[in-house]
């Protein structure tokens, strides 16, 4: 098991609290004129600085320069749409099997760690990192990359682990987010009843700074805006794909033959009525309606956004967790000075593509301090 001995929780509420720090101090528009702010492309910075922050200990730097740091972005934008069509069109990946057994050309249209710019380029950061905690004097990290070589696990195989955790960590967890909050700041109802909810707990003394994950469990209508995000947008299109058995089975009284694929739409199956019947509205409070029984078979239907079985995503938790702390430090509250947040293009707030992964770009913000704006006496 990796992972053990991390304390996972304050690696992401340290890169939380700087990323709100300096969106207070970069980006809160004065009272009478408006910085445009892409918050997109922001929550990608921060997705891929939480990720390398628990990978190696510190984060790269995305946010701090709020720079596409070597192309990364750049580059994963463009490759998604090319690795999706060798996935899904057999001609293609079998000219990609083909093409393997020549290395000089197949370096060519693969990244590798002597890379430059893009995916490449952070392998090549991974591989040195990994060369650095192999000499002698080095002391142990509480980091992913210490965990794996702590159980033994071979600097090669570790490398590879770390790419992928970064890769499918940081994009799957900015568009949960990015979703959830155009849902919400699209609503003004519902951001008013999570602004109560989290300005009564605040009163309370019931939460932290940054909120902690314990503390998120127990605020219901903010863990309600979370899984309506994620229900209505999961954030991969790919078919969640099983083989059935060699005698073949029965699904929903279909007879499937053996050594079949079979592919489960995770966006459709979240429109299953087991959510009721307006599951085409993001409406949170169905999470708290619901009666217990109706509400595991609810949470079981949202966790397969996540997977099922032994293909579950083991970040699942990480990623819950991180959503409720963006969510919940950018909404307004009361006691301590956060924003509002309100798109400077309603009719159309942002520009979202699909490759199997979801980008989202030009999603424009005006943030303001809640101090700073005037009440409707005032006005």
């Amino acid at each position: 098991m990796t992972g053990r001995g991390m304390d996972w929780e304050s690696m992401v509420s340290e890169r939380v609290s700087d990323w709100i720090h300096r969106l207070d101090k970069d980006w809160a528009s004065p009272p009478r004129a408006t910085k445009v702010f892409d918050i997109a492309k922001s929550i990608e910075y921060l997705g891929i600085d939480i990720m390398t922050h628990l990978s190696f200990g510190s984060p790269l730097g995305f946010v701090e320069t709020n720079t596409d740091l070597f192309g990364y972005l750049r580059m994963f934008h463009q490759k998604i749409p090319l690795a999706t069509y060798l996935s899904t069109l057999l001609e293609l990946n079998a000219f990609k099997s083909w093409i393997a057994k020549f290395p000089y050309l197949f370096d060519k249209l693969v990244p590798t760690a002597d890379d430059t710019e893009g995916f490449g380029k952070l392998m090549g950061i991974s591989r040195d990192l990994v060369g650095q905690r192999l000499k002698p004097v080095t002391y142990p990290r509480k980091d992913m990359l210490g965990s794996f070589l702590e159980h033994g696990i071979s600097p090669t195989v570790a490398q590879r682990e770390l790419m992928t955790f970064i890769f499918a960590g940081s994009d799957t967890t900015a568009t949960a987010t990015q979703a959830t909050l155009l849902a919400m700041i699209s609503n003004p109802v519902i951001y008013q009843i999570l602004q109560k909810e989290i300005d009564q707990a605040v009163s309370r003394g019931a939460v932290s700074s940054p909120i902690r994950h314990s503390e998120a469990n127990s605020l219901p209508y903010l863990l309600g805006c979370v899984r309506e995000g994620l229900r209505l947008f999961p954030p991969t299109a790919e078919l969640s794909e099983r083989m059935t058995p060699p005698e073949g089975d029965t699904i929903q009284g279909y007879k499937i033959p053996g050594g079949v694929f079979v592919g489960l739409n995770v966006r459709g199956i979240q429109r299953h009525k087991v959510y009721g019947e307006d599951v085409d509205i993001y409406r949170p409070e169905r999470w708290l309606e619901a009666d217990p029984e109706r509400l595991i078979e609810m949470t079981r239907t949202l966790d397969l956004v996540f997977g099922y079985g032994d293909t579950k995503c083991l970040g699942y938790g990480l990623a819950q967790m991180t959503i409720c702390k963006i969510i919940f430090e950018l909404t307004p509250r009361k006691l301590l000075r956060k924003f509002d947040v309100v798109t400077t293009n309603p009719v159309k707030p942002w520009v979202s593509q699909c490759y199997g992964l979801f980008f989202q770009s030009e999603f424009n913000v005006r943030l303001t301090r809640r101090k700073d704006n005037p009440t409707v006496e005032e006005l």
